[in-house]
């Protein structure tokens, strides 16, 4: 049971979800349910196989979720599900696929901040964001704008709740918006090749000052 917490010289927290916390300084204050890492850099790492149970690490074979996200500071609230890093920084995250007997990854970086809320479905990258994903199907996705904004169904870190999505087969990612500056626009990159050979089969790019993708109506407007 975590009580009121101050402690430097490189710690570690560990939470029951699977949370590993770990920076030069890290602070808790009981009855608010949120750490605070920072310095070092700070490092947020969340490693749970598929019952949402925690692992020892990405090493483990029985992880089904890695995520870690690494900044100067990092703010977790374990009541409300959320958490805010202080950039810049960087972000990754790989999810087993059973069927595919492989990861599909996610690679991001950020100058600004990085929020995430699982309660709200919400991810959010500020400062020159770059997402960059390859799916099991051998598809590659790149993201580069000055935001990028993701509407995700709420629930994500629940093992029921993502035993519910994968079973009615919905997109976990609902909408994304990029927007770009007055000095750069936002750019979306679509490579898809082929699993045998790996040869590129189909790629697509679009260029806007915004662009918004919907995946329950499977529309696109730049």
């Amino acid at each position: 049971v975590l009580r009121d917490l101050s402690a430097q010289v490189r710690v570690e927290v560990r939470t029951p979800e699977g949370v590993r916390l770990t920076g030069d300084s890290v602070r808790y204050r009981e009855g608010t349910g949120v750490l605070t890492a920072s310095g070092g850099p700070a490092e947020l790492a969340y490693f749970v196989d598929g019952e949402g149970l925690a692992v020892d690490g990405p090493d483990d074979p029985a992880v089904a979720i890695a995520a870690s996200v690494v900044g100067p500071e990092v703010r977790l609230d374990r009541v409300g599900r959320s958490m805010v890093v202080f950039g810049p920084g960087r972000a990754a995250f790989a999810e087993r696929d059973e069927q595919a007997l492989g990861f599909s990854t996610v690679g991001a970086s950020f100058e600004r901040e990085l929020v995430f809320d699982d309660a709200r479905g919400l991810l959010a990258l500020d400062g020159d964001a770059r997402v960059s994903s390859f799916a099991t199907d051998s598809t590659r996705t790149d993201l580069v704008a000055s935001s990028i904004e993701a509407e995700l169904v709420s629930g994500l870190l629940d093992a029921e709740s993502r035993a519910s999505l994968d079973a009615s087969h919905a997109a976990a990612v609902r909408r994304v918006l990029l927007r770009g500056d007055e000095d750069s626009q936002a750019l979306a990159r679509l490579r898809r090749y082929d699993p045998g050979t790996g040869e590129l089969v189909t790629a697509a790019e679009l260029v806007g000052g915004s662009i918004s993708a919907d995946s329950r109506y499977s529309r696109v407007f730049v």
